[in-house]
């Protein structure tokens, strides 16, 4: 876990995962009436707005700004974008928090969050963490409907998930309450205290109860807890669509395996992911998973192989162990493909261009290797059938 005493191991050192300034614009910035301003230079503007899709302002300091202070550049720049949000959140980029300058003071007179989350204080996923601290989040006990959490921009599929919690909510006659992050101000800072999760590695809704829908198992588990919760909850439909749907993926790999080996597998993505992966393609495929590259959270111990939880916190039905380490090195991770030598690869478009002789599909950030206008979900019912289908047809 990252805290704010020690924050040494968790520095950015390259840009393979992004930094904690890009988690905090990815997760303010998807809080529709908020104007998001980095303050910082051109260079860490463009590099957060490459990842993050929802609107972003930027300082664009130079060194004028950086000698004799940014206070007048911001206040231009806020001035600026009055007439569209009423409300902003200014996130201070490296140089400006190594100055020093009294920023929360000048902002006094606009409704203003000041965040300080330099690159060199965290990774992304600290920095997302942190923001939505900042937000203040108090699940409100009296609100209906229930939560979407885990929607974090940054992913390549993070609307199809959003898409796809909206369509097993309706299936069960839910109403949606807030969306984190996705949604206005007042409503992520006051969710109801019931949620979906569509990726665990960003729940941050603080609600007292929390679901993953990561995968057909966990979309069960889920539908039917909240049946036994809400009394107007009708989860029959999301359970039969769910039987369903796995009996086609069993089927559809059983034939696959009829005449082909089970893939030599590699996964690099954030742990949530990576273990669902790692999960589903040995329950179906009966894959090998030689190693597991995770983005996001530190292994602690050694890093030699043993057995892992599986990705639904319930006690592992995994039998088979793989190595897995907390891993954002790129020459690292390039000896590591070269010495293992995959069949598959489940990464990102770094891991696709550093090993060229294996399969590949790409499920976390950045995803460079096709052009993708589809909002399709990894989440849910539909993510699993889709996920599958593209695992099967790239192999």
């Amino acid at each position: 876990m990252h805290s704010d005493e020690n924050t040494d191991s968790n520095a950015c050192f390259n840009p393979l995962w992004p930094c904690a300034m890009v988690g905090a614009a990815s997760f303010l910035a998807g809080i529709k009436d908020l104007g998001v301003v980095i303050n910082g230079s051109s260079g860490c503007y463009y590099f957060a707005e490459l990842a993050v899709p929802d609107p972003l302002s930027s300082t664009f300091l130079v060194q004028d700004e950086i000698i004799f202070g940014t206070e007048e550049r911001i206040k231009d720049i806020i001035e600026g974008l009055s007439g569209i949000y009423n409300r902003f959140a200014v996130i201070n980029t490296c140089v400006p928090s190594l100055t020093g300058d009294d920023i929360k003071g000048f902002l006094d007179d606009y409704d203003t969050l000041f965040i300080d989350l330099p690159g060199y204080s965290g990774d992304f996923d600290y920095g997302y963490r942190k923001a939505a601290e900042a937000i203040g989040i108090v699940p409100d006990k009296k609100r209906e409907g229930v939560n979407i959490d885990g929607i974090c921009s940054i992913e390549p599929f993070h609307t199809g998930n959003l898409n796809e919690c909206r369509r097993l909510l309706s299936l069960a006659e839910v109403p949606v309450a807030a969306v984190l992050s996705s949604d206005s101000y007042n409503s992520v800072k006051n969710p109801s205290d019931i949620s979906i999760t569509a990726n665990p590695d960003y729940a941050v809704s603080g609600a007292k109860n929390s679901y993953s829908v990561l995968g057909i198992k966990n979309t069960v588990r889920a539908f039917e807890a909240l049946g036994d919760l809400i009394p107007q909850c009708e989860p029959d439909k999301v359970l039969e669509e769910a039987e369903s749907a796995e009996e086609n993926i069993i089927r559809a790999c059983d034939r696959f395996l009829r005449k082909n080996d089970p893939p030599a597998t590699a996964i690099f993505a954030t742990e949530g992911y990576a273990e669902y992966t790692a999960e589903i393609l040995q329950d179906y495929l009966d894959a090998e998973i030689l190693y597991a590259g995770i983005r996001n959270t530190e292994t602690p111990g050694n890093k030699d192989t043993y057995e892992i939880p599986a990705y639904n916190s319930q006690k592992s039905k995994i039998t088979q162990p793989y190595r897995r380490d907390y891993i954002t090195d790129l020459k690292a991770i390039t000896d590591i493909l070269n010495e293992i030598k995959p069949d598959l690869i489940i990464g990102s478009s770094f891991e696709s261009v550093k090993y060229r002789e294996a399969e590949f599909f790409g499920i976390t950030f950045p995803s460079r290797d096709k052009v993708s206008l589809h909002n399709a979900p990894i989440t849910g019912i539909e993510g699993e059938l889709y996920y599958i289908e593209n695992i099967l047809n790239t192999l």
